[in-house]
């Protein structure tokens, strides 16, 4: 018996019971891999798991690479989120409605350094004083269903603010916002769960959506910290 009085079979045990098979398509909706997740495993985690398991292939194969990363995937809208490397991956899935069709699917991502922890220490600051600029300009909303109004758009430290009709996307270079709280708690689910946002440039896309994980993180740091200070 052991001090704690668990046998160490016994442990062993438990903390194998505490793993989720858990399956991460690759590149496609066909083709996957299941890894089993601690309810602690991050997605930098489970891209070295897929390593592993030869899922990149190898040294010298034209899919051997370092820009592989984990998407959250919506079927029902069909919108795909990059998860950062710190992301718990179980935490995630816990946000899906159990009747609704999402998947973890890994494959390339040209901006695969911005998901880093690095980098987010970079914009952030390792004491929370942010270094990035924040985004701000006019962007173009889908407010009802292919009802798009050009609003101006500003991030704060705890929310985002948007102070012509079209009948489809204006640009190509959109980009989606949703909740993370589950779909049933919204009472006009279609109007507040998702906010569908295009700006008018490739570059203008890209400093959208790194000033908006950099908030996010910002704004988690801000509120753990409350949190710890009650």
């Amino acid at each position: 018996m052991s001090p704690t009085g668990v046998t160490p079979g016994a442990a062993n045990q438990a903390a194998t019971q505490r793993l989720v098979a858990t399956r991460i398509y690759i590149q496609t909706e066909i083709d996957f891999k299941s890894v089993n997740l601690a309810p602690n495993s991050t997605a930098l985690d489970a891209l070295h798991m897929l390593q592993e398991r030869g899922a990149f292939g190898q040294p010298g194969d034209g899919r051997y690479h370092d820009r592989w990363t984990i998407f959250e995937y919506s079927k029902e809208f069909l919108i795909e989120r990059p998860l950062r490397d710190f992301e718990v991956i179980l935490d995630v899935m816990k946000t899906w409605e159990a009747d609704k069709d999402n998947k973890m699917i890994c494959k390339p991502f040209p901006a695969r350094n911005e998901l880093t922890a690095q980098e987010v220490v970079r914009l952030v600051g390792p004491a929370g004083q942010e270094s990035f600029v924040r985004p701000h300009g006019w962007v173009h909303i889908e407010m009802k269903k292919s009802k798009w109004v050009k609003r101006y758009l500003h991030i704060t430290d705890t929310a985002v603010y948007h102070s012509k009709d079209a009948k489809k996307a204006p640009t190509k270079f959109g980009f989606a916002l949703k909740s993370s709280d589950r779909i049933h708690l919204f009472e006009t689910p279609e109007d507040d769960y998702i906010h569908y946002i295009c700006t008018d440039s490739g570059e203008s896309l890209r400093e959208w959506l790194a000033g908006l994980r950099a908030a996010k993180v910002r704004y988690n740091l801000l509120a753990s910290r409350n949190i710890l200070s009650i």
